[in-house]
């Protein structure tokens, strides 16, 4: 299939952004290759990864992947570890793609260093509810047989200190052959790529929790949790963007965590 050239800054453009650097290592994929798809990504390079028998290759500036079929999309991957991101920060995702049939597939921004934990949030409609009761950053993106280019948004608010981050397709839920072109991942500079998760000024996970709980939160943030009868159970002030809470002494059952006069639905276990 011939590649259809599209530029990197025009698709910025038509974003109205500027251009800007690509945190993405060769998000063109300029280099012809054939992929060790039992390695994956490594020091910031695009890789591939299956266990049941797919294959990868970039040819001709176009990476090609060939999946075969499973129920579990993450028996085929083509991912980068390593990006540079920034808590509360917002990004655009990017990419070009088709298939030889029309079929559906997932991106994902996760931390492989914390059990894979999604680590981002989304206004984006094709996402996944996260076990916070909100958008986190997960995909779905129905393709067709004609290349045509995808936009993703995404804030960042889960980074912490041993955080590796991977970018990741995951493509594995049927065999037909995927292509992925220009692919970027750039941060937006008018910070207005996910505006209703930007005024939550905090999230929380997991949810529902057992033991701990974990609140993102702005440093000098009331954190008051109420259970339904609205008495206040927990208070404490946020003194770093992300709080360890101990919850185990908690009854099962709903509560509500307000913080900066937002709240949202809590679940213990």
């Amino acid at each position: 299939m011939k590649k259809l050239v599209l530029t990197i800054a025009a698709g910025f453009m038509a974003l109205g952004l500027s251009a800007q650097t690509n945190l993405l290592n060769d998000g063109g994929f300029s280099k012809d290759t054939i992929f060790d798809v039992s390695q994956g990504g490594q020091n910031n390079q695009w890789g591939a990864w299956s266990d049941n028998g797919g294959a990868a290759k970039v040819e001709n500036g176009v990476c090609i992947v060939t999946p075969v079929t499973h129920n579990d999309v993450w028996r085929m991957q083509i991912e980068q570890k390593g990006l540079a991101l920034e808590n509360g920060k917002s990004y655009v995702i990017t990419f070009k793609a088709w298939a030889d049939a029309a079929r559906t597939i997932q991106i994902t921004l996760e931390d492989p260093n914390n059990g894979y934990r999604l680590i981002g949030i989304t206004d984006d409609p094709n996402t996944v509810m996260g076990d916070d009761n909100i958008h986190n950053s997960k995909w779905n993106v129905d393709i067709t047989t004609e290349p045509a280019t995808y936009t993703l948004h995404v804030m960042v608010d889960r980074l912490v200190s041993n955080t590796l981050v991977k970018f990741a397709f995951l493509l594995a839920q049927t065999s037909d052959v995927v292509y992925l072109d220009d692919v970027s991942f750039v941060e937006d500079a008018g910070g207005t790529a996910v505006k209703s998760a930007k005024q939550n000024t905090f999230s929380f996970y997991p949810n529902p929790a057992k033991n701990i709980l974990f609140v993102n939160a702005k440093a000098g943030k009331q954190i008051n949790i109420y259970n339904v009868a609205g008495s206040l159970v927990f208070s404490k002030i946020a003194a770093s963007g992300l709080e360890k809470i101990d919850v185990s002494s908690l009854p099962a059952g709903v509560y509500f965590i307000k913080v900066d006069g937002n709240t949202q639905k809590l679940m213990i276990k």
